[in-house]
């Protein structure tokens, strides 16, 4: 990935629907404009959103801008 490129990915489940866009950064994770934490109040629905790059061992690498509707919490995450 290079460091200027930002990559966008579109996903839907149910009635739930994200867009992300991803960059190199400094781990920082918008949704809807707020940080994950004032977003997901609770540890479960953070972890679950950042998984793939706990589990790829790459987070703190790329910031995630995430703009999600519909659903609910578990849906979003």
């Amino acid at each position: 990935m290079d460091e200027r490129e930002k990559y966008y990915g579109h996903a839907k489940r149910k009635s739930a629907e994200a867009e992300v866009f991803v960059k190199h950064g400094t781990g920082a994770v918008t949704i809807n404009g707020e940080s994950i934490s004032d977003y997901f109040s609770d540890v479960y629905h953070r972890v679950e959103t950042l998984k793939p790059l706990i589990f790829s061992e790459t987070a703190g690498q790329y910031d995630l801008e995430f703009t999600v509707v519909g659903g609910g919490l578990h849906s979003q995450s």
